[in-house]
């Protein structure tokens, strides 16, 4: 939501300064200069970026924009999804949790998290270990090469979207030195028909440098901001994991995953007890 208003607010203020100083919006709508900027920057992003890191990027911006499931509530939903683990093995064993690790999709426990796939891959990946029953210094050293993997990879999305951001000042660029071509060839003209090339070839120019720095910038950050969520989350995770590895009580391994999380937006004791007593 507050990308929205951002996004929205970038908007505003740029089209509010140029109406005060008596601009003509007609002058902007310039859908060839869009296009050749737009289609450019997609061509090349698609050229640059494999088709994972693709779907990472736009999971990122749709988590981001939406929200879904961000911020206090989606620890809470880890911790719930912790507890339960907990309290599964505590009755039935370790082996009650197979059904949960191999169909995600449909478990019960893992439905609040569901959403946050690279999360939820790390943590069936984890549980199996636990149920292969590895020793466990072995089961740490394996969970922490995981993550230093999933963390070396986590930038890759966000300089994907950098990248354009970036290169958009030097394709509107392009539009206007096109726009200048046009220019150019209608010279001898009607000198109001020179004027209105001339003013197409900066709106190129100034397309390309708002698109940069007032909107693919910004979403660039979303994008890394995410994906260093999704790597917080396993860490708290992982220190769950590893309780429950260790057949601790559920409180305790919920306890335990609670001090990994930022304090930012860590859930008070009270509360997280007081939560998870009600499931």
């Amino acid at each position: 939501m507050f990308i929205i208003v951002g996004f929205m607010l970038v908007i505003v203020c740029v089209s509010g300064g140029y109406f005060l100083a008596h601009g003509n919006f007609l002058v902007l709508l310039q859908p060839a200069e869009f296009m050749i900027i737009m289609g450019a920057a997609v061509g090349a992003f698609i050229i640059g970026t494999p088709l994972p890191i693709m779907k990472k990027v736009a999971r990122g911006i749709a988590t981001g924009v939406t929200g879904k499931g961000g911020g206090h509530a989606l620890y809470m939903n880890l911790l719930k999804v912790l507890y339960e683990f907990g309290s599964l093995v505590r009755k039935e064993g370790i082996l009650a949790m197979e059904n949960h690790v191999e169909n995600a999709a449909n478990s019960e426990i893992l439905r609040d998290i569901n959403h946050r796939v690279e999360l939820v891959d790390f943590m069936r990946d984890s549980l199996r270990l636990v149920l292969m029953g590895i020793p466990t210094e072995d089961l740490v050293r394996m969970i922490d090469t995981d993550i230093e993997v999933r963390e070396e990879e986590s930038n890759e999305p966000h300089e994907a979207v950098a990248v354009i951001a970036d290169s958009l000042p030097g394709l509107g660029i392009v539009a206007a030195v096109l726009g200048i071509i046009i220019t150019m060839n209608s010279i001898g003209g009607e000198s109001a028909t020179v004027g209105k090339h001339v003013a197409a070839a900066l709106v190129g120019t100034f397309l390309g440098v708002l698109l940069s720095y007032g909107f693919v910038g910004p979403l660039a950050r979303v994008v890394k901001n995410e994906v260093h969520r999704d790597l917080v989350l396993m860490r708290v995770a992982r220190v769950g994991i590893l309780s429950i590895s260790l057949g601790d009580n559920p409180l305790i391994i919920c306890e335990s995953a609670r001090r990994a999380i930022p304090m930012a937006e860590r859930p008070e004791f009270k509360l997280m007890e007081d939560t998870l007593r009600k499931r």
